[in-house]
C-alpha cells in the first residue's frame, strides 16, 4: 500500500511518504483511487506545505481516475489579515 501512495506522489511531483505520515495512514488497505486514499494524502499534503500546487495536482490526479471529490467550502491563505506586523 505504501509503494501505492508513494507511486500517486511521485506521479504529482511530491516526495514520498516517510515514517511518520506512513503511520497516519497505514490502516488504508484498499489499492484503488478513492476518496479515503485521496482525503488522506490531502491531509498529508496540507501538513506539509500550503504554498505549492502539490494539492491542487493532487485534486485533479484523482479527479481524472473518476473520483467525486467534494468541493471544499474553507478557503486557504497565508496572509494574515487584522493584526500588526
Amino acid at each position: 500500500m505504501r509503494d501505492f501512495l508513494n507511486d500517486i506522489l511521485s506521479f504529482i511531483s511530491a516526495s514520498s511518504l516517510t515514517d511518520e505520515e506512513w503511520s497516519t495512514v497505514s490502516d488504508l488497505t484498499d489499492q484503488s483511487y478513492t476518496l479515503a486514499n485521496y482525503s488522506a494524502l490531502s491531509v498529508i499534503l496540507d501538513a506539509r506545505e500550503a504554498v505549492s500546487t502539490t494539492r491542487n495536482r493532487l485534486r485533479y490526479y484523482f479527479l481524472a481516475r473518476s473520483v467525486e471529490i467534494p468541493e471544499s467550502s474553507t478557503a486557504k491563505s497565508n496572509i494574515l489579515l487584522g493584526s500588526a506586523l
